[in-house]
């Protein structure tokens, strides 16, 4: 997604972050050789600092703090196996494929295995409040992987699709990592629900730079045969021949010219001003949050994510 900028005095904390969620998946030498690429930390551990700053806007302890950050990067992890088995079975626009890139069964019982350490992790907190948030993530996440944007018109109808997947699957995360934090540094519930709203805006703009970001480079989900926001933008904009070549081979010289046709129809640009929406409505929710580092840290984060 977006390189985050992570303040320096939080970097051993995060260190302990990873020291744990390393423990946790290196006991299962099978378990760890699968989902390698998914237990590496990613951008620094973006959820993991998030559930780490919002812990700081209160009483900081760091091991509560951390056990939190671990359960959702361990959480992460098991999402990102379950969607390598979802992006090789559904190929186009819901239809069924054959292959994952594993076996699928040993695929799908690592990340379940993942989600057993998450929920072993929460255990260590312990709070039912943060298992809570946790909880309707994971039930959110699952709904989201098996909805897919399956249309790219009408507008209206398209972008709910969109919006309501990666609510689902990428936003619901940050919410919860940013409300556990809270939880865990003691904040009153408004606090609280203002940090769940903050991630979940977060999550949004994160996700509509990554897809706009796509568009400019390698194509991947038009390879892939998923409707993203930029190309749902430029068929309303004038290229409703571009939705065929979703069911088009992807050859490299078709991908490149839908790429520079969903740029040109200005799907891109669309894009990345809803992410900037979406970010603007973030910082907002950090304004009833107490003063500091942390929140001013939280925002540095909210800028770059639409960087």
């Amino acid at each position: 997604m977006t390189q985050a900028p992570i303040p320096p005095e939080i970097v051993p904390d995060l260190e302990r972050v990873d020291q744990i969620v390393a423990e946790r998946a290196t006991t299962r030498p099978v378990v760890a050789g699968i989902a390698a690429q998914h237990l590496a930390p990613e951008e620094g551990r973006l959820r993991a600092a998030i559930v780490l700053l919002a812990a700081r806007l209160g009483d900081y302890a760091l091991e509560r703090a951390a056990h939190a950050a671990a359960s959702v990067e361990l959480i992460a992890a098991a999402s990102g196996v379950h969607d390598e088995l979802v992006d090789e079975a559904e190929r186009r626009r819901g239809t069924v494929g054959s292959e994952p890139r594993w076996g699928g069964g040993a695929a799908l019982m690592v990340g379940d295995y993942l989600l057993a350490l998450s929920a072993a992790e929460m255990a260590l907190t312990p709070d039912p409040q943060i298992i809570a948030y946790y909880s309707r993530s994971l039930m959110a996440i699952c709904e989201g992987q098996m909805a897919p944007v399956t249309v790219v018109a009408p507008l209206e109808q398209a972008r709910e699709q969109y919006l309501y997947r990666i609510g689902c699957v990428s936003a619901s995360l940050f919410a919860s990592a940013a409300a556990a934090g809270g939880v865990c540094g003691g904040l009153r519930q408004d606090q609280v629900d203002a940090l769940e709203q903050f991630g979940h805006e977060l999550g949004l703009a994160l996700q509509i730079t990554a897809d706009a970001r796509d568009y400019t480079g390698a194509g991947r989900a038009l390879r892939a045969g998923i409707i993203t926001l930029p190309l749902i933008y430029a068929v309303h904009a004038g290229g409703p021949q571009l939705a065929e070549r979703l069911d088009a081979p992807a050859d490299d010289a078709t991908v490149r010219a839908t790429l520079d046709e969903v740029q040109r129809l200005g799907g891109v640009e669309r894009a990345r001003a809803d992410a900037a929406a979406h970010a603007a409505r973030a910082r907002a929710h950090l304004a009833s949050l107490p003063p500091g580092a942390a929140r001013d840290a939280l925002a540095a984060i909210t800028d770059a994510a639409v960087s």
